[in-house]
């Protein structure tokens, strides 16, 4: 960890008009298009307030069918919509394995900013394992996610000035 304290919040993304290949007319070959909801977990340096509470994050793998999928909680170091301090720094974007969860990936996103980075974490909408009809959707959706929430992030926290958008 560095010796920067961390804070988090958490952004919703709307990218409009995207195409739906699941939803796809095989007759006449017309794809429609429908609205992308993405949230995003964003970690940065912060200025945290003393007693303030640290995030515990919590989530859910799948388990190998027909078990549940196994929850955990992990506790963290970030306090959640802590003002940030500085500025200027390099933005990270994280994007978590297939059924992976953000909160699973802290030990990495909360390192990250601690040591002077403004770390995003995509929650993917993965289907369930156990669902291949979806899956080429995940395959191209995915790079197209990771572009947009970039660009758009580049483009809000830049204007923050949290971020420099050329790092």
């Amino acid at each position: 960890i560095g010796p920067l304290q961390v804070g988090v919040r958490t952004l919703t993304w709307v990218e409009p008009g995207q195409p739906d290949i699941l939803a796809m007319d095989p007759a006449t070959g017309v794809v429609p298009k429908k609205d992308r909801t993405l949230q995003v977990d964003v970690w940065y340096p912060a200025a945290n307030l003393p007693g303030a509470h640290r995030e515990t994050y919590s989530g859910s793998l799948p388990s190998e069918p027909p078990a549940p999928p196994a929850t955990f909680s992990v506790p963290g170091i970030a306090i959640r919509d802590a003002r940030p301090t500085g500025g200027g720094y390099p933005l990270v974007v994280v994007s978590h394995g297939y059924s992976n969860a953000t909160a699973a990936m802290t030990w990495l996103t909360e390192n990250l900013a601690s040591k002077g980075y403004v770390v995003a974490a995509i929650r993917h909408d993965d289907p369930p394992l156990t669902d291949s009809s979806k899956f080429p959707q995940l395959l191209l959706r995915r790079p197209l996610d990771i572009a947009f929430v970039t660009r758009a992030l580049r483009e809000k926290l830049g204007a923050e000035h949290l971020v420099d958008p050329e790092k």
